[in-house]
């Protein structure tokens, strides 16, 4: 916990951490308030469901054209939530796999970058420990904490230069992989609102059938 909170002699991964705790939150409360949202329409998915096989239970044979006619419009109806449960159905799963894989996906980056980070500043708290050592040092052991120290530098400085380059890709990667879902996303619910809106034309064409 001391080394999560370890002030960074470089500017650049000091904000890098700072932005990472930053967009994890947010990615976090985001993908929990759009899995609300997913378990919603399951529930009125299955609620509606429930509904439609509860109208078909008002269905009655028999020659009374009154109970026909209320026979006819509870199927009429039957079919309506039936319809509204595929739409709500559709619409949870392309969430599902869409948006939310996209979420999730950026969740798993920003802790993948937050761990890289992590053990990235573990080194640099090694590296400083390893300074301190060789200017306190004594002549006798000087020359073995100097080898230490300079071990330490050259392992920081590979590990920084490696970390830039993947910060760098992973922004890019990031930015591409959200944005592909978003779209996709869009698309998903544009094409399941066309199906729905063909969908309630039947069946308003239906009631107006039996007027």
């Amino acid at each position: 916990m001391r080394k999560e909170g370890h002030k960074d002699v470089d500017e650049f991964f000091q904000a890098a951490r700072d932005q990472n705790l930053i967009i994890t939150g947010c990615t976090k409360s985001a993908t929990e308030r759009f899995l609300d949202v997913v378990l919603t329409e399951q529930k009125i998915a299955v609620a509606c469901g429930h509904f439609s096989a509860a109208l078909h239970l008002c269905v009655e044979a028999g020659e009374d054209p009154d109970k026909q006619a209320f026979s006819s419009i509870c199927v009429k109806l039957s079919e309506v939530f039936e319809s509204i449960k595929k739409n709500m159905m559709s619409t949870a799963e392309n969430n599902v796999s869409t948006l939310g894989l996209g979420l999730d996906l950026e969740s798993r980056y920003q802790e993948a970058e937050k761990e890289m980070l992590f053990r990235r500043t573990c080194k640099l708290a090694e590296l400083e420990t390893a300074r301190r050592n060789a200017e306190k040092a004594k002549p006798v052991k000087k020359a073995a904490m100097e080898e230490v120290k300079k071990a330490a530098e050259t392992e920081f400085n590979h590990i920084c230069g490696v970390a830039k380059q993947e910060i760098a890709r992973y922004e890019a990667a990031r930015v591409q992989m959200l944005q592909q879902a978003l779209v996709q996303w869009c698309e998903k619910q544009l094409l399941t609102a066309r199906e729905s809106a063909d969908q309630f034309d039947q069946c308003l064409q239906g009631f107006r059938g039996m007027a």
